[in-house]
């Protein structure tokens, strides 16, 4: 799954990165964003590598640096969870 982003938060991690409301978040550290769990789970730490798709289609990895837990800044176009899973 992939997740379309609908806004950066100003000042936030995302935005001091360069991330932008448009393109769309593929992975973390690696790790494919599946749901709001992962996405918390795998933005957690103090050094990310995020993967983004233009819309252009062109991906680019962009490196974060961050206090552990601080929130990366990112609202989505839905809300990641697309069905219950086990």
């Amino acid at each position: 799954m992939s997740a379309a982003i609908k806004s950066v938060q100003k000042g936030s991690p995302a935005a001091r990165s360069g991330m932008h409301p448009g393109e769309t978040l593929l992975s973390v550290n690696g790790k494919i964003i599946h749901d709001v769990l992962d996405y918390q789970y795998y933005t957690y730490d103090r050094k990310l590598s995020v993967e983004l798709k233009g819309q252009d289609g062109k991906i680019r990895k962009v490196r974060v640096r961050k206090v552990e837990g601080e929130p990366l800044g990112l609202e989505f176009e839905t809300y990641l969870m697309d069905h219950a899973r086990s």
